[in-house]
């Protein structure tokens, strides 16, 4: 599987070195510009003289946020593209590429596409001094499968469609609950309760919960192995998910 997964990765890199300029913005500008609007502009508002120790605290779950926001997008359209226009998971379907190695392939692209928008976040974050190099190097990690485990159950949406319109409605139906019960920007201590519940679902939460642990190097080994734990299990059942609707979409 090794091997067919590797065969199919060149397609997303000619692809994305086609249209890579559209998402400089969206993958990179904006979030480090919310990092730095976000920790050193409200930080020196809310915390007068402690904007950078504001911003290391928001570090962890922004680079979490621009990892799954990154992934969220590649895994919509061009999702969606590839097997209702383009037809290119069609013509996949007729290679010696199993129905799993095509998702993997895509799940692949969509890891090294946080990987990269996370590695220029940590790089910003070093650079400000708001990340040391181990915390930076682990959020990226953290951040990149917090963005895969997110991306998995888009993916499986979005290769259901026929039309686009519905892409909308999915990014506010999953996406956008992913964000808000994330807890990113705030201590989730402060939610409601109905809010800790649903919080037990999402991926984003349990990396962002990882990574401030990791960061502030609390001895929590026990949660983080159980936050390790959910992300893996809901890692692994959104692509099982997403093989099921990628083979009922191909086999149409």
């Amino acid at each position: 599987m090794v091997e067919e997964v590797r065969k199919s990765l060149p397609y997303y890199a000619a692809t994305y070195r086609r249209t890579w300029r559209s998402t400089v913005l969206s993958s990179f500008v904006a979030p480090v510009a919310y990092l730095v609007g976000m920790g050193f502009g409200v930080g020196s508002v809310t915390q007068p003289g402690h904007a950078v120790a504001y911003t290391s605290q928001l570090f962890p779950g922004l680079a979490v946020l621009a990892a799954v926001s990154t992934a969220g997008a590649e895994g919509t359209y061009p999702v969606f593209a590839r097997s209702a226009r383009s037809g290119f998971h069609s013509v996949m379907k007729y290679t010696p590429l199993s129905i799993s190695s095509i998702v993997l392939g895509q799940t692949c692209w969509i890891a090294m596409r946080a990987a990269a928008a996370c590695c220029v976040f940590g790089i910003v974050g070093l650079a400000c001094g708001v990340a040391s190099l181990r915390g930076a190097a682990t959020s990226v990690l953290i951040a990149t499968a917090a963005g895969t485990a997110a991306a998995l159950p888009m993916m499986a949406f979005s290769v259901s469609l026929r039309q686009a319109g519905a892409l909308e409605l999915g990014m506010r139906l999953v996406y956008a609950p992913m964000v808000l019960f994330s807890g990113a920007l705030y201590p989730m201590h402060v939610a409601p309760p109905a809010y800790h519940a649903a919080a037990w679902f999402n991926p984003v939460w349990h990396a962002v919960e990882i990574s401030r642990a990791v960061a502030g190097k609390a001895d929590a080994s026990a949660a983080t192995s159980l936050h390790a734990a959910v992300i893996t299990a809901l890692a692994g059942g959104s692509f099982f998910l997403a093989v099921h609707c990628y083979g009922r979409r191909l086999r149409r």
